[in-house]
């Protein structure tokens, strides 16, 4: 009797993330308890491939971390975003 040969194949995969905007945006989250380089709404809408209102929901579910800042800009972390 023939013995059928059997092939296993192991694929592991990493994501990268990069976001570019010629600017830091460092500021702290209270949540993590350092320091990262926020994104915008925009930008979070873009990286999670959620719609904004997703991405409220998530902050008003404390999910997602976010920072507000004095001249009413909305900042996203983007630690809690990829999680």
């Amino acid at each position: 009797m023939k013995r059928k040969k059997r092939t296993s194949i192991t694929i592991e995969t990493t994501r990268l993330l990069i976001v570019s905007t010629g600017e830091e945006r460092l500021n702290w989250c209270q949540e993590c308890a350092s320091e990262v380089n926020m994104l915008t709404l925009d930008e979070a809408v873009t990286v999670a491939r959620a719609s904004a209102i997703e991405i409220f929901r998530k902050i008003e579910d404390r999910e997602i971390h976010s920072v507000k800042t004095p001249g009413s800009t909305l900042f996203i972390c983007p630690n809690s975003l990829l999680k």
